[in-house]
């Protein structure tokens, strides 16, 4: 009879072990499945098993950011930033050959002669060659010395000929004539106040124009190394107005496709 209950009892306690009754689960390696992570309602931590939460959140924003889409353009850098002195000098003596010249001051000029204008005071101040010329209270400059000028400075010159709708200026023989000038003034020069990338690999640049008085005839080298805080603060110069042209790099210096001034 003992060994009747011995018996027994051994087989309940198996029995217990085989289903889960006892203290202790038999659980086989091969039961455990894999658990996707889970994803935690707004306020509270991630719940993940599987992958560490650094891992999926580094995983998580890898593929959010290969979906944004970039919707601005960068703001432009002004150029004269980066530029050097001696570059910066360079520009504002390129700008300052339009400033001497009164160039496009007399909006009511045609385009043609106010080009051959800015050829002729160039030409007097710059080049102090023999291709001007005088006869009474004329001076004539050749149409081959304007060729040169304006194909430097804009690319393109003028027709030989009388500009249409000419107010001062007329053409004859090879030569353009207009009345001598008599004590003008030629000591505005130009500070570039900013530089940024144009459209068509051209550039836009932005200009305060300066007058010397007490040089008002004299073409000094110093102006144009000069900052804009510079000649602002200095009382020998008197701030004139300011404007912005767009220009084209060429052969090192530049070309200009359009000048504006703009007074106030």
């Amino acid at each position: 009879m003992r060994k009747k209950i011995v018996a027994l009892s051994l087989v309940a306690i198996m029995m217990s072990v085989l289903t889960g009754c006892g203290n202790g689960v038999l659980v086989k390696e091969t039961d455990i499945q894999p658990v996707e992570t889970a994803i935690a309602p707004s306020g509270s931590q991630p719940v993940e098993t599987g992958t560490t939460s650094s891992e999926s959140y580094n995983k998580k924003s890898t593929n959010q950011s290969s979906t944004v889409t970039q919707t601005s353009e960068p703001d432009t850098v002004n150029l004269l930033e980066t530029m050097s002195h001696g570059e910066k000098t360079e520009l504002n003596q390129f700008l300052s050959n339009f400033s001497e010249a009164y160039y496009n001051d007399a909006i009511y000029y045609s385009e043609d002669e106010g080009k051959i204008s800015f050829a002729f005071i160039h030409s007097a101040l710059n080049r102090k060659n023999t291709t001007i010329k005088y006869e009474g209270s004329y001076e004539g400059i050749s149409a081959q010395e304007v060729d040169t000028i304006l194909n430097r400075f804009f690319g393109k010159s003028v027709p030989h000929k009388t500009p249409e709708n000419n107010l001062y200026i007329t053409y004859k023989d090879g030569y353009f004539w207009k009345m001598a000038g008599d004590g003008e003034t030629y000591s505005f020069f130009s500070i570039a106040t900013d530089l940024r990338e144009h459209t068509d690999g051209n550039f836009i640049a932005k200009f305060s124009v300066f007058h010397d008085g007490e040089n008002p005839h004299d073409m000094l080298q110093s102006w144009y190394s000069l900052t804009y805080d510079e000649a602002e603060n200095d009382p020998r110069y008197s701030h004139s107005y300011d404007g912005e042209a767009i220009l084209k790099k060429k052969n090192g210096t530049y070309e200009v496709v359009s000048y504006n001034k703009y007074f106030e």
